[in-house]
């Protein structure tokens, strides 16, 4: 299995994710979480997996200095024009985090990686890279799908 990417899915993604309530819900629960920990000051956020932007843009809103990485193109696409549209700054770039993490060595604050383990080949193997890249008081947001969750939730209904 290869890792995969959401190059021709943007559209899709957009509507299906984010277009629902399910999705608002994941979002509003992410960021109140996140509000929770993470202090009142500008942080260096890095958004691993960013697709469009969502997370990425929430924090670039309270002033925080925010760098996204995304493989889709489409997907980067649309949160450059995301931040266009909310007349917010970041960086932008167009990597997997392979590539990323080999030619980036400096900690970020805080580092999201939402929704991006389910879609890799070896989902370990990022996390030592997402370790590395977490300053030493910094935070690491992760949230990956429960695949065991969805069983449990199944079962319930029998």
């Amino acid at each position: 299995m290869q890792d995969q990417h959401f190059d021709d899915l943007s559209i899709r993604f957009a509507q299906k994710i984010y277009g629902s309530n399910k999705g608002a819900i994941r979002l509003a629960v992410l960021q109140a979480d996140i509000t929770e920990v993470v202090p009142q000051r500008p942080l260096r956020v890095l958004d691993i997996g960013a697709g469009l932007g969502h997370m990425a843009l929430w924090l670039a809103q309270q002033g925080h200095q925010v760098t996204l990485v995304e493989p889709a193109l489409a997907m980067l696409e649309a949160a450059q024009q995301r931040f266009r549209d909310a007349q917010c700054q970041a960086t932008f770039i167009h990597a997997d985090w392979q590539s990323f993490t080999e030619q980036h060595q400096q900690p970020y604050d805080l580092v999201l990686c939402h929704a991006v383990l389910e879609w890799l080949a070896q989902p370990s193997a990022i996390l030592t890279a997402l370790h590395r890249l977490t300053a030493t008081d910094g935070w690491l947001s992760l949230a990956f799908y429960n695949k065991d969750g969805l069983i449990l939730q199944n079962l319930r209904k029998h």
